[in-house]
């Protein structure tokens, strides 16, 4: 597929992302080296990494230092449940144990992005995620504006871009209703898949109270990863 892709010239990009769930990332050693013999500088995004065992981690540490050079190694918070001092952990243990620099893409289920994506760079995390107004899946990301104030960026060198936010961005996030909500910090606590709560907020008629009993469901039969099956499950469970 990749030799498809470039078989018409060069791509208008120089860097590329593997995103994998931690428990897949033994299978990512030959797209690396495809992606790298093409020309792309690589990052690795190890997904879910908080449920990673002591043990695992110290596989992926080990893993990950025998895949050659990548551009950056990425703590990435997928589910929104991870807490500053796991994320020093996490950081600390990957930038001993391997060569390359240390990112985190952090989620904010939980209203923590800012302050883990912080505790990372205390850390000695380099690569540190951020999007304009926090825009992404579900709860969002760590907030661009929010990590430029926190890193001391002068208030008038940041003027323009909350100029943006409040000119583009605030429109599309009512429009497009991402962002932090309780629903979202009950997922993050309790390691549910966010996009069970992207799903059941779709059916806004639907009762606040069906909600939390389908994400009680969820929780209690560990739902980490989506399935509409499984979502049917909960909401058939939760309507009883």
């Amino acid at each position: 597929r990749l030799r498809r892709l470039l078989a018409d010239g060069p791509l208008p990009v120089d860097l590329v992302r593997v995103a994998v769930h931690h428990s897949g990332a033994a299978g990512v050693a030959e797209a690396v080296d495809s992606l790298r013999e093409a020309g792309f500088g690589v990052c690795l995004n190890l997904m879910q990494v908080d449920l990673a065992t002591p043990a695992e981690v110290a596989g992926l540490v080990r893993l990950v230092a025998g895949l050659g050079p990548l551009e950056s190694l990425y703590v990435a918070d997928s589910l929104g449940s991870l807490h500053a001092p796991r994320i020093a952990e996490l950081v600390e243990e990957f930038r001993a144990g391997q060569a390359a620099p240390v990112g985190l893409h952090g989620h904010d289920n939980q209203g923590f992005a800012l302050h883990n994506t912080l505790a990372a760079a205390q850390a000695g995390a380099t690569w540190l995620d951020a999007t304009v107004l926090g825009m992404g899946r579900g709860a969002g990301n760590t907030r661009t504006e929010q990590l430029l104030a926190a890193l001391g960026t002068d208030q008038w060198a940041l003027q323009p871009m909350l100029d943006l936010v409040a000119r583009r961005f605030e429109p599309l996030m009512h429009k497009y209703r991402w962002g932090a909500s309780a629903l979202y910090a009950i997922a993050g606590m309790r390691r549910i898949h966010p996009t069970y709560v992207q799903r059941l907020e779709e059916g806004l008629e639907r009762d606040v109270e069906v909600k939390l009993r389908a994400l009680d469901f969820l929780a209690r039969n560990r739902k980490t990863s989506f399935s509409a099956a499984s979502l049917e499950g909960a909401l058939r469970h939760a309507a009883v």
